[in-house]
């Protein structure tokens, strides 16, 4: 009973070795992959982009208004209301980047990330030099196939271009997934707070 024992404890520790030692391996081809993956989307909206300067301003902190916080949502868009207060939060861990084409800065690119109906949405903003959005992509996201993850067609991204933070509201400026108001609104949000916080670390 004890070698038995003895036997599984030294296989799971074995298993747990290469797991750890895969995941040391594999960490900076997802994050070069990840990287290149940013880097497409920022041409993309920022034509003839030739250079991107990784900017980090740790220990930023700007107002975050919570009002409004919606509890009990379902994916009809039924939601409760309670209320919130202001609270100083940190602007995208401090990272963003700035575009320039032949030494001239021609715009931003911010990564939003929010929680949508069922996973963890990562989205990147692409904004010109005077912070008007150019586009989005959906870098990241598991949600419902079929509904939730629409948030990636063009027909729902497109919706944010040459469009400034105030300007993005649900219903009016920006058409939600029809079956996935949910994951409509993190995206909104998503990019409108982030936007909001770029534009008061950087005033």
């Amino acid at each position: 009973m004890f070698k038995k024992g003895l036997i599984l404890g030294i296989i799971s520790f074995v298993a747990a070795v290469l797991l750890s030692f895969t995941y040391i391996l594999t960490k900076p081809i997802i994050a070069q992959q990840s990287l290149k993956s940013e880097e497409e989307a920022i041409s993309a909206f920022l034509p003839n982009v030739d250079r991107i300067e990784k900017i980090e301003k740790e220990g930023k902190v700007c107002p975050v208004r919570k009002n409004h916080i919606r509890k009990g949502e379902d994916d009809k868009g039924d939601y409760k209301e309670r209320e919130g207060e202001d609270e100083g939060r940190k602007f995208s861990n401090g990272v963003y980047y700035k575009c320039y084409s032949q030494g001239k800065l021609v715009g931003y690119a911010l990564i939003a990330s929010a929680s949508g109906y069922s996973s963890e949405i990562k989205v990147m903003i692409a904004l010109d030099k005077d912070k008007v959005i150019k586009g989005i992509k959906i870098l990241e996201e598991k949600e419902t196939p079929g509904l939730g993850s629409k948030i990636s067609d063009d027909y729902f991204t497109g919706q944010f271009k040459d469009k400034k933070a105030g300007e993005l509201i649900l219903g009016e400026s920006i058409e939600a997934i029809s079956g996935a108001t949910i994951s409509s609104r993190a995206v909104i949000e998503a990019v409108k707070k982030e936007v909001e916080r770029f534009q008061i670390v950087n005033r």
